[in-house]
């Protein structure tokens, strides 16, 4: 047996920094969390192997990340070399009129831009499908812009951050 925290540790001469971050993100997730963002830096502490990567991703974590997607979508952004704004993950809105509470993957608040990753069950699950029109359209009528982003995206990242890029420019951001 051993703890979360040790064992992401452990995982640190399998995986690169970015999946690093997505487990580190899983762990500490506000809603379910497994571990404290402390336990991992005293894990980090004690470790020989692979400390140079897990010190590299301690920064990274966020306990509001909710899936492995939506983590590796912010550390691209972040690790892009890019000077964008930080992204907020799983950022809370309340849409008026009516008061509904949305969270959106990732936002860029002062811009009014969403970042939403699209799993494929976004496509295939009817319902949730449907539920996608309905909340993209209300989240535009609030004068948001929304991006979506599907798994390739992921794997050009360099054109996803060009499209990013435009996007932020477009809603007034200026690097």
């Amino acid at each position: 047996m051993t703890t979360p925290a040790r064992t992401w540790c452990d995982l640190a001469n399998l995986i690169d920094v970015p999946g690093l971050v997505a487990v580190g993100d899983r762990l500490l997730w506000f809603q379910d969390p497994l571990c404290t963002k402390r336990e991992l830096e005293d894990a980090v502490d004690v470790t020989r192997a692979g400390v140079r990567s897990l010190r590299a991703a301690l920064p990274l974590l966020s306990d509001r990340s909710q899936s492995h997607r939506e983590s590796m979508l912010r550390v691209l952004i972040v690790l892009s070399g890019y000077p964008f704004p930080s992204p907020s993950p799983n950022h809370e809105l309340t849409l008026r009129p009516g008061g509904r509470r949305v969270r959106l993957d990732l936002a860029f608040p002062t811009q009014q831009l969403a970042l939403e990753y699209e799993g494929d069950h976004h496509r295939t699950n009817r319902t949730q499908w449907r539920i996608d029109i309905r909340r993209i359209d209300d989240l535009e009528a609030a004068g948001w812009h929304i991006m979506r982003v599907t798994d390739d995206d992921l794997r050009d990242g360099a054109d996803l951050l060009d499209r990013l890029a435009v996007r932020l420019r477009g809603r007034g951001w200026r690097p």
